[in-house]
């Protein structure tokens, strides 16, 4: 999967986002198909579903790494390959930020599971189909955010700090516009969607409640996430560690386990709304700084 990625990201920085995005659906078809075949079909259960998801991974890794081998694409090598620390050193740079939120969004899942457990399996099972519900919305942002990403690395380094600034501002209001489309209804309906995931009264009032609170401040999570990818492509490798921290370690951890001992089961299902709340407000200062600093270029 990890290869798969590689190949993505090359092929998308290179302008065959096209391309980029079959490779991408190619794994994730063969996953839906290669997974219910092992698991209801060939009886395998959920050593079925491990060897259907690996398969479709290998398939989609291969279609990936054959259509970066055209011509337009930089060909991988083995001569190519270099041990230089300082190319090592701006892959780190580069990839802690989308590191640092892929791991604290791990640890945060297992705390709000705990935190969930103590009122029960229907706050568990309420508060996890909310994460993947909320998880195909928040995808949306990522999407346009890893579209702005080759825009805004091309831009900055070609000193069009203009075009940069102009990008960031778009693709916010276009987040927002998608969020917009996307949020007012699931607002409106969260209790029937949630009835259509799970039967159970309990379940519903549960996942309703956390699903709205979520939804109330997805567009302040899009503004988090452009900015932090604005950075990360920047290379302010500090500052987009420290938002991509905020959203769901600095701020969620200690509210996990602050705000369920004061409001109860209510602090569970707000918990993500208010560090959404609090990383909004500790980005602001932080891109007005980094703005001014590219508008004096």
């Amino acid at each position: 999967m990890t290869c798969s990625m590689v190949l993505n990201n090359q092929m998308r920085f290179q302008g065959n986002a096209g391309k980029a995005m079959f490779g991408m659906l190619t794994g994730a078809g063969m996953n839906l198909i290669l997974v219910p075949l092992f698991i209801f079909v060939l009886k395998m259960g959920i050593l079925g579903c491990a060897i259907g998801t690996v398969l479709a991974q290998a398939f989609g890794f291969v279609t990936l790494l054959m259509m970066s081998r055209s011509k337009e694409n930089i060909r991988i090598k083995a001569s190519s390959f270099s041990t230089s620390m300082t190319y090592y050193r701006e892959i780190v740079r580069g990839g802690t930020p989308s590191l640092t939120r892929q791991v604290l969004a791990c640890i945060s899942t297992i705390l709000l599971n705990v935190a969930a457990g103590a009122y029960g399996d229907a706050a568990i099972a309420g508060m996890s189909i909310v994460g993947r519900l909320s998880f195909v919305i928040f995808a949306t942002i990522l999407g346009i955010g890893q579209g702005f990403q080759p825009f805004c690395g091309f831009n900055y380094g070609a000193g069009n700090f203009e075009r940069v600034r102009k990008g960031i501002f778009y693709s916010i209001k276009l987040s927002m516009g998608v969020l917009a489309v996307l949020c007012i209804p699931c607002f409106i309906f969260s209790p029937e969607i949630i009835y259509m995931l799970r039967h159970d009264p309990q379940v519903v009032t549960v996942g309703a409640a956390a699903f709205r609170w979520q939804l109330c401040t997805y567009p302040l999570a899009a503004v988090i996430v452009i900015s932090t990818m604005a950075l990360q492509t920047s290379g302010r490798a500090l500052m987009a560690n420290l938002l991509s921290a905020s959203r769901n370690g600095l701020f969620f951890i200690p509210l996990i386990l602050i705000l369920p001992r004061l409001f109860g089961l209510l602090g569970v299902e707000m918990c993500q709304a208010v560090a959404d709340m609090l990383s909004f407000l500790a980005t602001i200062p932080i891109m007005y700084r980094y703005l001014e600093s590219i508008r004096q270029r």
